[in-house]
């Protein structure tokens, strides 16, 4: 037996797709994708020579349509505009509920257009954080905390998945973060690498955000307390690198000051990323 939808069907989905456009979104729409969505909209009705409209008729309903009406989704599911170029069609069907074939594609492939979507890390919309800080769940949130709270204090936005990560798929919600921060602290408390030794299949988070930070050039600061650094060959190839960064050694006595040279470390790098190649490893201490 084959469904077929009614004219009051076709009416109430009409309805509902016009207030998804017609929606203020900016509340919670800090990087314009619904601005982004309306655009892509916009280019493909005069490559068409058609515009969005809202008839009754159901291929009008289903493929001549704002793609505006898909920005709750994507929002939800923590997608911003510098994020919407990773994504892949499965993410838009199952993260974001997109269910139209047609219309993931168009977005995929605006998303990979530069004169729709800019480099939005090199402008002022990008950057909106100073740091995240990545760290072992185990054992590190403690000093995780602690970390926050001296930055905050210090003026600096920064973010702590425990409490910024709303609704919605989780590691898009961590990917968008860790590319909207200026740097990457990650946090090194005894063992705090182990897993990323052992994971073959790239399941664990800080194996994933060490990833993360590395492929979006983040200025990567590891934080280290009583930790040891394992064998360089030991360590996953694609995480590998973060070993030559500077590191700060965490030592309770001295917060201040280890709170001084991680700072120190944040606005010199931040300053010098567009320069390359990250500086050697160097461990500061306070004795």
């Amino acid at each position: 037996m084959v469904f077929s939808p009614s004219p009051e069907s076709f009416r109430f989905i009409r309805e509902l797709v016009r207030l998804k456009c017609k929606s203020d979104y900016s509340p919670i729409d800090r990087t314009q994708l619904a601005d982004f969505l309306s655009a892509v909209s916009e280019r493909l009705a005069n490559a068409s020579g058609a515009s969005a409209s809202y008839s009754s008729t159901r291929d009008s309903i289903l493929w001549n349509i704002d793609f505006t009406q898909y920005t709750y989704n994507l929002l939800s599911a923590g997608v911003t505009r510098p994020l919407i170029a990773r994504l892949s069609d499965k993410d838009l069907l199952e993260a974001c509920r997109i269910e139209n074939s047609i219309h993931r594609q168009q977005i995929l492939e605006a998303s990979k257009n530069k004169d729709v979507l800019p480099d939005l890390l090199n402008t002022s919309t990008g950057g909106k954080l100073d740091a995240f800080i990545s760290y072992r769940r185990s054992n590190g949130s403690q000093l995780a905390s602690l970390l926050k709270v001296h930055l905050e204090l210090r003026g600096y936005r920064v973010f702590l998945d425990i409490e910024r990560l709303t609704a919605g798929r989780f590691d898009l919600g961590l990917i968008n973060s860790i590319v909207m921060a200026k740097n990457f602290i990650l946090v090194l408390t005894p063992n705090a690498l182990d897993r990323c030794l052992s994971d073959k299949d790239g399941s664990d988070w800080v194996h994933k955000e060490i990833i993360c930070a590395l492929e979006n050039r983040c200025n990567i600061i590891p934080l280290t307390d009583r930790f040891d650094w394992p064998a360089a060959e030991d360590i996953p190839e694609d995480i590998r690198s973060v070993i030559k960064y500077n590191s700060v050694n965490w030592i309770h006595d001295y917060q201040e000051a280890c709170i001084d040279k991680l700072e120190k470390f944040m606005k010199r790098n931040t300053i010098s990323l567009t320069q390359g190649s990250p500086t050697p490893s160097k461990t500061s201490t306070f004795a």
